[in-house]
């Protein structure tokens, strides 16, 4: 344990130590021809080409690049808001349309079965078994169409409520930031 604060005080003394250093950048050409960027000075007869001194941004400067990358975000987010909305929208009217076949797909089988019942007299014994048949059959299929009509309109329902809280986030957003 003591080893490790030890350790601990020494890397942190160093980083320190190499920051205090680092006021400017000095560039240099060693005896084989490269190029060296360095914060340290070059060794003993190389000629120094470029210094460039350590310049702190004035707080100004910070706030200002700070406030453009704040302002890209909300954009962004913004942007994303109204996407989500119009996919609320779109998958709403998509499921209103769907509700509406549906319903249409039921009417015409309960339709249908109306027809049915209507052509067909059920008192005579040799029709009677195909009579229920068929009755069952498109009442059958007329509750299903029912059923899918309920279903869609559920859907088209909850895809229009997720299009209003959609709108109404991005309203809100854009109340916040004008």
């Amino acid at each position: 344990m003591k080893y490790t604060c030890t350790a601990a005080a020494i890397l942190i003394l160093l980083l320190i130590g190499l920051n205090l250093g680092a006021g400017e950048i000095i560039t240099w050409k060693d005896e084989d021809g490269n190029f060296n960027i360095t914060n340290l000075p070059p060794p003993e007869g190389i000629k120094i080409q470029n210094v460039i001194p350590y310049k702190k941004r004035p707080d100004e400067k910070i706030r200002e690049y700070k406030h453009l990358q704040e302002q890209k975000r909300q954009d962004r987010l913004k942007q994303q808001k109204i996407q989500e909305a119009k996919k609320a929208k779109n998958d709403a009217e998509k499921a209103k349309n769907e509700a509406e076949e549906a319903e249409s797909r039921a009417e015409e089988a309960v339709q249908k079965a109306n027809e049915y019942l209507n052509k067909h007299n059920p008192r005579k014994k040799k029709k009677r078994n195909a009579y229920i048949f068929r009755t069952k059959k498109l009442v059958q299929e007329a509750e299903k169409a029912k059923a899918q009509a309920v279903q869609a309109l559920n859907k088209a329902n909850q895809a229009e409520k997720e299009s209003k809280e959609a709108a109404k986030i991005v309203q809100d957003f854009d109340s916040q930031n004008p």
